[in-house]
């Protein structure tokens, strides 16, 4: 076994994303740790920039990939640590003490998560995790890959990422490792990471697709829960049309200003 920690950026043509990143892990206070950097054939100077800093790698490639969760198992397959954390590029380390804070906690757990600080173009707004996981929570949400620690061989166990899927792989790990492996996970009540409110599952054009994947991975593996998931998104639906509603704006507005 090698370091404690392997961290995996993946990257496509994000530069500017990929600086932030790279230079979040770097100022880590915690140093026990490998950097993999798995980039898609970038065209727009990230190379270049991963080949400024090769020294502080321990393994790095810029080719094609057929997409996301390629890319992130090739990271994989080049790991050594005992744990995993997947900070793909635009994705940073809160503080300088963010890996430190998972890794005191990690001890006889297989995932350890905390919260995230999501940026959106006009705010910004920290995500909070719940302590207790269920099925039904993963019917609505997911853990924050940037802000979780994995045990590598709870990974490996599961079978790596599934390729076919284009957003939810992730997701499908997650609750298949709580639900059905039984993985012992820990919340810390910290914000670790921060996440540009920009990526695959947030684009709004994306949604559709999410909803057919995790409609696929049910039917699959929990087919007797598909309708409690389709509920669910009726439900989610209901509560998006009336956050939309100009009651609600207004109301929302009022309670802004102190009204």
């Amino acid at each position: 076994m090698g370091s404690l920690v392997t961290i995996i950026t993946i990257n496509l043509n994000n530069l500017e994303g990929l600086k932030q990143t790279m230079e979040s892990v770097f100022k880590q206070s915690f140093s026990d740790y490998e950097y993999i950097i798995i980039d898609g054939g970038s065209t727009d100077g990230s190379r270049e920039y991963i080949e400024q800093h090769v020294e502080k790698l321990v393994y790095w490639v810029s080719e094609k990939d057929s997409g996301v969760y390629a890319a992130m198992n090739k990271g994989i397959r080049q790991s050594k640590g005992e744990f995993l954390m997947f900070l793909n590029s635009g994705d940073y380390f809160f503080n300088q003490k963010s890996m430190e804070t998972l890794i005191a906690r990690s001890e006889g757990y297989d995932l350890v998560y905390g919260n995230i600080l999501v940026k959106e173009d006009d705010k910004e707004w920290v995500k909070n995790y719940p302590a207790e996981l269920s099925f039904k929570y993963f019917l609505a949400d997911t853990l924050p890959h940037p802000a979780t620690l994995i045990r590598s061989s709870l990974l490996k166990k599961f079978g790596l990422f599934n390729e076919q899927l284009k957003i939810v792989s992730d997701w499908e790990f997650f609750l298949y490792s709580v639900c059905s492996l039984n993985a012992k996970y820990k919340y810390v009540d910290e914000t670790i990471s921060v996440f540009p409110y920009n990526g695959l599952s947030s684009v709004a054009s994306n949604q559709k697709l999410i909803s057919e994947e995790r409609r696929a991975v049910l039917s699959l593996r929990y087919a007797s829960f598909l309708e409690d998931y389709k509920e669910a998104e009726r439900d989610s639906n209901k509560l998006k049309l009336l956050e939309n509603s100009r009651w609600f704006r207004l109301r929302r507005h009022l309670k802004k200003i102190g009204i």
